[in-house]
């Protein structure tokens, strides 16, 4: 008799000891976290029970939608009795951490929340997927496992980042990932939180840090292929996607602000609009001429036609507008000049070469000359010469250099017409002159002999 009550207490006891050890092992997943969705959270949960020593938790990948290799693993201290609204003592630390898996997933501190014991899943990528929990550990009393479980996955706006593991000895490494004793910084290829969703696939974007700023705003520091540079987003963006980048190109040196493909060796970018400076490059389109090349060059483009200014502190001084028209002076540039300039301008020598024929039409034979009595009843009706603007036209309208210089010119060309024509009047006044002189002459000679003659014979 006394056998089998010893025989039922030892299996009472076993039965009981099966499911309160003093060493713990589980092992379980999680449920999907949900594709294209940020602060996604899952919690591991322990109840409320007396639990006192030590908790390691591996996290590996359980593959789904996305292969992620590598491995985490974190140790926790805890001293707590049943019932207690708060710790006697934790910690923590990393006792593994590698691979993909270490870079986009973070487990987080004990928490103990309605009375309950857990720790956070936090998922720093919004790739889906799910994750095969291990749990090992050892306790001063006995602790059930069936408590444990793990909480479906829900939005926890955060600002975790991945933990990276300290080394106190020295080791031979592959690759170094430092973190900084102030700011929160996020390291690995596949953090790509403020990433367009184009950008998170795998080898794509490669993240070496990413700084958030006391302001809450975000800068990452890494490549999308073979564009290396600084990519920021706006705290207060909700989606994915970058609003800032400072990039270069690693194939030409080329440099892009506000553009991630910049084609000149530097290019700024803002709504949509684009400023090119090119170094000894031919300009795309069909200026200039084949084969021309330039020493610098600073290229306007964009989705609207703009103008491209020149500012000396908050006043513009120069622009260029789109159709090549230069404005010095002012904002005002007509369509159908290309300088426009309001004030003074001095030069030592200014050429202006006409498109149209030069005034030497007036010296040809098919040329109609007015005449004078024609020029001087056109400026008794109009006030002025033929041709010629008026005083109000040219108040109105301003003055045409080249085309003034011309109808000067062809004024100055009919004018020589005239005095060669009144030169020759005046030639032929004085050959008829000269012959009436010589005929007074011999007039006067001949009535002198007569009056010679005359007093001879009286």
């Amino acid at each position: 008799m006394k056998k089998v009550i010893l025989l039922i207490t030892f299996s009472l006891c076993a039965l009981f000891s099966f499911s309160q050890e003093k060493n713990i092992e589980w092992s379980g997943e999680t449920a999907y976290f949900p594709n294209h969705q940020e602060n996604q959270v899952s919690y591991i949960n322990f109840g409320d029970a007396q639990l006192w020593g030590w908790i390691e938790v591996t996290i590996t990948s359980s593959y789904s939608y996305r292969l992620s290799t590598g491995k985490y693993t974190k140790r926790f201290q805890i001293g707590k009795n049943q019932g207690a609204t708060g710790y006697f003592t934790k910690a923590s630390e990393i006792a593994a951490s590698f691979g993909p898996i270490a870079d986009e997933w973070k487990l987080g501190e004990f928490e103990f929340v309605n009375g309950n014991l857990r720790i956070p899943i936090y998922h720093l990528l919004t790739t889906q997927n799910k994750l095969d929990i291990r749990i090992t550990g050892m306790t001063v009393t006995a602790y059930d496992t069936s408590n444990i479980s793990i909480s479906p996955v829900t939005t926890l706006v955060n600002d975790e980042t991945a933990d990276i593991v300290s080394l106190e000895r020295g080791v031979s490494l592959r690759k170094i990932d430092l973190k900084p004793i102030q700011g929160n910084w996020l390291t690995g290829k596949n953090d790509t939180r403020g990433i367009s969703a184009t950008q998170q696939k795998h080898d794509n974007y490669q993240s070496l840090i990413r700084q958030k700023t006391a302001n809450g705003h975000v800068i990452n520091l890494g490549g999308i292929g073979d564009v290396f540079g600084f990519f920021g987003y706006d705290k207060n963006r909700t989606v994915n996607g970058t609003d800032y980048q400072m990039v270069m190109n690693l194939n030409n040196g080329y440099v892009g602000i506000g553009e991630l493909s910049p084609q000149a060796k530097l290019v700024l970018k803002e709504n949509n609009q684009v400023l090119n400076f090119l170094v000894n490059k031919k300009l795309t389109g069909t200026w200039p001429a084949t084969n021309e090349h330039t020493t610098m060059t600073i290229q306007s483009s964009g989705v609207s036609s703009g103008n491209l200014a020149f500012a000396n502190g908050n006043r513009e001084s120069m622009r260029i507008t789109a159709s090549g028209n230069v404005g010095i002076g002012t904002t005002n540039v007509p369509s159908s000049y290309k300088l426009a300039v309001a004030g003074k301008v001095i030069s030592e020598e200014v050429t202006v070469k006409l498109q149209s024929n030069w005034p030497d039409y007036v010296f040809t034979d098919n040329y109609k000359l007015p005449t004078l009595e024609e020029v001087e009843k056109h400026i008794l009706e109009k006030g002025h010469l033929v041709n010629i603007p008026s005083a109000k036209e040219v108040e109105k309208k301003g003055v045409e250099l080249g085309e003034m210089n011309k109808k000067l010119l062809e004024k100055i060309e009919e004018l020589t017409l005239y005095t060669i024509e009144q030169e020759k009047k005046i030639i032929n006044q004085e050959r008829k002159l000269k012959k009436e002189e010589e005929k007074n002459k011999k007039l006067e000679e001949r009535l002198t002999k007569i009056e010679e003659f005359l007093q001879q014979n009286r």
